[in-house]
């Protein structure tokens, strides 16, 4: 397996910006898994605040607790969601995370070209 697939795997099945570190390029790559991270914590956070508003929100009784009770819950807690701000949150951290594979490839690409031409002079 040659260094630029080997590069756009670390990206695409590890973490963004794997591939770079694995290439050397470590301030860009620190740069994508913070700012991934970043992304990640934001949709973290706000997915458990909305989870615990619906929970203060809840009058729970140990009679009151059932199957069809907690989907009740589940279902006023996705209509409470602002859908609009999860999608904008995941589609930044989709296209970090694709920027992240296909840039390794090209870095890989161009140090296996490097290589080669030094081998042949």
């Amino acid at each position: 397996m040659n260094l630029a697939t080997k590069a756009a795997l670390f990206s695409a099945l590890l973490f963004p910006g794997w591939g770079h570190i694995f290439l050397k390029k470590n301030k860009r790559g620190i740069f994508l898994i913070i700012s991934v991270s970043i992304g990640i914590i934001i949709l973290c956070y706000y997915i458990v605040s909305v989870a615990f508003d619906v929970l203060r929100g809840a009058s729970l009784k140990k009679e009151d607790i059932s199957l069809s009770y907690v989907i009740n819950l589940s279902a006023e807690a996705v209509q409470s969601v602002n859908q609009f701000y999860i999608f904008f949150v995941l589609l930044f951290i989709i296209i970090l995370w694709i920027f992240s594979i296909y840039d390794s490839y090209l870095i890989g690409k161009k140090e296996m070209e490097k290589i080669t031409s030094g081998a042949d002079q």
